[in-house]
């Protein structure tokens, strides 16, 4: 069902589916009335002790509360951020916290004379299917907010880092693009069959073409940037032949393509820059016929969308309801400096700023109008099913991140009955040092992180030990009469093998994600060093296919024309990024061609 603007109760999720003031401080309007009243009435007594210490202790209180109150926010944000929550901080405690603040900032407002959740139009909200308008209009803050929350601090800091030294607005969204498209290698639709958000599969490094579009709108929403789903009229769920995001900016609406992770280039003909840096309008679109035939024949057939579909798309709101909710709008008021986030996107109008449905429908860039505009499922539905997991689902998501928990170290060695009897090792528990350092990375703290996947390289190679167990085994084996050089072989013939594979993956994991943490760095020479590193060491390992496409970009970026075409050439047919990287191989050999005439 689609929403026109008179028919705003028929609005419907696709496929199935600003802010407003709300807290005032205490304000001591009551103690001042008293005061003026009991001193500035001629003939009015002296008020009497016990009076005056009642107020004192009235107006200590409620500095107190209030105190307290603010302190419980500030503790519940810094737990909800990225490199705390669920490291050394309870999501259960973070939200229980958040809701102590919410308690008492409602009790406040109702002693102030003022509302906790002010009143406004909620018709488009209503207008959603029953299961969103009650999440949405929950009170209190659910567990799942947490990870929401999260996600959004993330994406506010990294919204910021990965734009680099673009200056103009268009340049620094095409940035966000490629870093997204960097730090996730797309896996099929529905291959994963465990619910993740933004921030678990940037940590993962894995997701889907919906994953990428989520992300990148995650991204964009922290710069105050709108963006929408383009797809074909009447796709139906998982049936859509293209999915394209729309951003809207200024009067124009450029257009990106997840699955062949580039913007539409406008640039085809005569490319000047490594990656397509030029988005197509969709404006420029309706009228690029000659264009989109173009791109169709250098992607391999991969890409094949008309200029006539561009014309009339189906347009999806990309939300959910935590953004949606008033809980999360009363809570963007309170967010500021450090802990500052967008958290907050009413469809509605407020009485200062128009709503998400307004903004979009309303676009000068906007090829559409109200009846083309659905909501985009996808979101809402992953973060409720990452909520509630299945026993099955859980062990799925242990499994994803089981390398991350090396090292497995060394902490005992005891000695057998007699010398014959080889000693018993004695290994601890998973340490989740990778763990750390790719949140580390995720987070942005690039530099920092390089040294600890260099350390990760070693694990199969020099076995995790702690010192005094190590000389106790050199002692051991003098002991034994056994060359005491050659220790560091025996341990690692002593280690189980499922210890000694989780160490080599994460080796083959470290390796490839210190050449990531070169790339964001710009250190495009240390990139390619790093790049061939970890093919020649694991030319067959998990990261093979997504090291030769960061490969070859980074000797486009040194204008190595004809190296970069020769290996993104080598990509597979069968591969998901095929006809992107076809599209990257034809115009580099264009430019190669440019510099040989």
């Amino acid at each position: 069902m689609k929403v026109s603007s008179m028919q705003v109760a028929q609005v419907v999720v696709g496929e199935r589916a600003s802010f407003h003031h709300f807290l005032g401080r205490w304000v001591m309007t009551v103690v001042a009335c008293c005061a003026i009243i009991s001193c500035g009435i001629v003939g009015c007594s002296e008020p009497t002790p016990t009076k005056k210490v009642e107020k004192k202790t009235d107006a200590k209180s409620i500095a107190a509360a209030d105190a307290r109150s603010q302190r419980n926010l500030q503790n519940a944000i810094a737990a909800l951020q990225p490199d705390q929550l669920g490291i050394s901080s309870d999501p259960e405690r973070a939200i229980a916290v958040l809701n102590e603040w919410a308690d008492a900032a409602k009790k406040e407002a109702e002693q102030n004379g003022t509302q906790w959740a002010p009143r406004r139009s909620q018709q488009l909200l209503k207008s959603l299917p029953k299961d969103w308008v009650e999440q949405a209009l929950l009170d209190k803050f659910i567990q799942r907010d947490g990870m929401y929350l999260r996600d959004c601090f993330w994406a506010n800091k990294i919204a910021k880092l990965a734009i680099g030294n673009a200056e103009s607005e268009v340049d620094r969204i095409v940035n966000l693009f490629y870093y997204v498209v960097r730090n996730v290698e797309l896996i099929p639709s529905g291959r994963r069959k465990v619910a993740i958000g933004p921030f678990d599969v940037m940590v993962l490094g894995r997701g889907s073409v919906e994953d990428r579009i989520w992300i990148f709108c995650e991204l964009l929403k922290q710069r105050q940037i709108d963006t929408v789903l383009l797809t074909p009229q009447g796709a139906k769920a998982n049936e859509e032949s293209w999915m394209l995001v729309g951003v809207l900016l200024d009067d124009e609406v450029y257009l990106f393509d997840p699955s062949l992770g580039m913007p539409i280039p406008a640039d085809l003909a005569q490319p000047r820059s490594a990656m397509p840096r030029q988005p197509l309008t969709l404006k420029q679109a309706k009228s690029a016929g000659g264009l989109l035939t173009s791109i169709a024949r250098d992607s391999a057939g991969r890409f094949n969308i008309t200029a006539s579909e561009l014309a009339s798309p189906q347009v999806k709101l990309i939300c959910n309801t935590a953004v949606l909710s008033t809980r999360m709008r009363l809570l963007q008021e309170q967010l500021s400096g450090d802990q500052t986030a967008v958290v907050s996107d009413p469809l509605e109008d407020s009485e200062d700023q128009p709503g998400l449905w307004s903004r979009v429908t309303q676009h000068p860039g906007a090829t559409w109008n109200a009846d083309d505009l659905i909501v985009w499922s996808y979101p809402e539905n992953r973060r409720e099913a990452a909520a509630h997991m299945e026993p099955d689902q859980i062990k799925e998501l242990t499994r994803l991140t089981y390398t991350m928990g090396a090292p497995i170290r060394l902490v005992s060695v005891k000695e057998g009955q007699d010398m014959k009897q080889a000693p018993e090792f004695i290994y601890g528990k998973p340490e989740r040092a990778l763990m750390k350092f790719r949140m580390n990375h995720v987070v942005g703290n690039w530099a920092e992180v390089v040294q600890g996947y260099l350390a990760a390289q070693l694990y199969e190679v020099d076995p995790p030990v702690t010192k005094d167990v190590y000389s106790q085994f050199l002692m051991m084996l003098k002991q034994a009469g056994q060359d005491s050089g050659d220790a560091k072989r025996l341990l690692r013939e002593r280690i189980p093998k499922e210890i000694r594979e989780l160490h080599v993956r994460a080796g083959n994991d470290a390796c490839y994600w210190m050449a990531l943490c070169q790339a964001e760095q710009n250190r495009t020479k240390a990139t390619i060093e790093q790049c061939l590193a970890y093919l020649d060491r694991y030319s067959e390992g998990s990261w093979a296919h997504a090291a030769k496409t960061l490969l070859a970009v980074s000797l486009a970026k040194q204008k190595r024309w004809k190296d970069a075409a020769q290996t993104i050439g080598q990509t597979e047919e069968e591969s998901l990024d095929y006809g992107g990287h076809q599209i990257l191989k034809a115009r580099w050999r264009r430019m190669l061609a440019e510099t040989q005439e």
